[in-house]
């Protein structure tokens, strides 16, 4: 199975609020693009699934089903509810315990907000303790069942660390935050190397990844892996930490679209009751998953490969052995040994590196001499230049002057494809091409993009306005 893809093509499977400029870089993968992994995970998929199944909880004797618009409505109040408290963008959320849907919500609001996941196998009091502090974290959400543990850390921490349980314990729950939240957030922009998760698996060390970067090395990967297509279902049997989390797991496969079933001691009759094709299974699962085999298409088997005698009743599905590998980001086949460039990083490679050129959206040598004489006309105190989904070039210019006064300075160095903007004050690049894309939005008379989560919003409302002029 080759994994050697192509990862700026790859990328455009997902939904981009603003194109990325590279797509290419140890560190910077699609720099300057902005999406959000809730917009991918849920939102895209509304319209032609919003009544399908996006995940079966099957693990207690009550089975719980989610469609893909129960997660979109109670994750959007859930981040509302957050937002209202002054939660946002690169603020940190532990969530411990044991996976289920009230994490799984939660893990999917914070996304859409751009909080930070800090995601930990459970562990001692001690180090639970020391991993919070690491994180700055200041609140968490938790499984019923390691409740007592965290409000014991809520106690030695103080008032500032805030809970949320479907325990009994005077903590907000999940479902109550829902229910006090005042409507619903959309998914902001996120900036593609944002930190999106912080996770632990058996390394002492957490690994840090990108929202939207982690997102497309999840997906690819397993999706590469699982042969993963449209009717496809997927089972999920895991107890592990880090990317075989079954939340990750399951972000992984949602972003294709396809079901996903967490699966119990009754994996058999789970299989059979939802036409399940592939299965995702932890190391320690090999004797229990050998009787499915005649039902399934494929089977992703994380752990170490057994050498030889490896008994498969009735066996229909391939059978692919595989590892998580935390330090790139990625689901592997055991037999891969070769690095794979990645869009994700840990925290040991933060340090930023010049971006090498990619094939994507990016300056071609003419644009960059554009840029640099609009830069050094009288009176110009800024340049942004950015490319939009005609394939036609913006000139945003901070300036005084008209755009007819610039367009008559640069006339012969200026193509048909060549707008020119100006404005008294131009705001960051990204907020130059994040106005460029609510632009044809409204265009396309789609809703305007939400603009929370950046450094300077009101900007990206008056290079909206300034465009809409009537000299422009």
């Amino acid at each position: 199975m080759d994994h050697d893809w192509d990862w700026e093509r790859s990328a455009l499977d997902y939904e981009w609020l603003v194109p990325w400029r590279y797509a290419r870089g140890h560190d910077l993968w699609y720099q300057g693009g902005y999406s959000n992994m809730a917009l991918n995970l849920l939102d895209r998929h509304l319209e032609a699934r919003a009544d399908d199944s996006a995940l079966i909880d099957r693990r207690s004797s009550n089975p719980l089903r989610l469609r893909y618009r129960d997660l979109y409505w109670d994750s959007a109040r859930l981040a509302r509810w957050w937002e209202k408290r002054g939660l946002g963008l690169g603020q940190r959320v532990l969530l411990y315990g044991s996976p289920d849907t009230h994490l799984m919500t939660a893990l999917l609001a914070l996304a859409r907000l751009g909080a930070t996941v800090v995601r930990s196998p459970e562990t001692t009091d001690a180090l639970l303790i020391d991993r919070v502090l690491a994180t700055e974290t200041h609140w968490a959400v938790v499984s019923v069942h390691a409740t007592p543990q965290v409000l014991r850390l809520q106690h030695r921490l103080g008032a500032e660390f805030q809970v949320i349980s479907e325990a009994a314990g005077g903590c907000a729950s999940v479902t109550s935050a829902m229910a006090e939240a005042e409507g619903l957030l959309d998914a902001i922009p996120i900036e593609a190397n944002h930190i999106g998760a912080v996770l632990w698996g058996d390394d002492p060390a957490p690994y840090a990844y990108a929202g939207m970067g982690g997102l497309v090395g999840w997906h690819q990967s397993l999706k590469r892996l699982l042969d993963l297509g449209p009717g496809d279902r997927v089972g999920i049997v895991s107890r592990h930490g880090g990317l075989l989390d079954p939340m990750w797991l399951t972000a992984a496969v949602m972003a294709e679209g396809c079901p996903v079933v967490w699966l119990g001691d009754d994996a058999r009759a789970g299989v059979r009751e939802h036409g399940l094709t592939k299965l995702v299974a932890g190391g320690g699962y090999r004797s229990r998953l050998a009787e499915l085999s005649a039902r399934l298409d494929r089977i992703v088997l994380f752990g170490e490969q057994r050498q030889q005698g490896e008994i498969w009743a009735s066996r229909r599905a391939d059978v692919v052995w595989a590892r998580a590998d935390m330090t790139m980001g990625l689901y592997v086949p055991l037999e891969n040994t070769q690095p794979i460039d990645t869009p994700s990083h840990d925290r040991s490679r933060m340090a930023r590196s010049a971006p090498e050129t990619g094939t994507g959206p990016k300056l071609e040598h003419r644009e960059q001499e554009i840029l640099a004489l609009a830069m050094a006309l009288e009176g110009v105190e800024d340049a942004v230049i950015v490319l939009d989904d005609a394939s036609e070039w913006h000139l945003w210019l901070a300036t005084a002057k008209t755009a007819d006064d610039i367009l008559s300075q640069m006339a012969e160095h200026l193509a048909e494809s060549h707008h020119v903007h100006t404005v008294r004050a131009l705001p960051e690049t990204i907020e130059g091409r994040l106005a460029t894309s609510v632009l044809q939005a409204v265009q396309r008379r789609e809703p305007h993009l939400s603009v929370l989560g950046l450094s300077k919003p009101h900007l990206v409302e008056e290079l909206v306005r300034a465009a809409h002029s009537p000299e422009q």
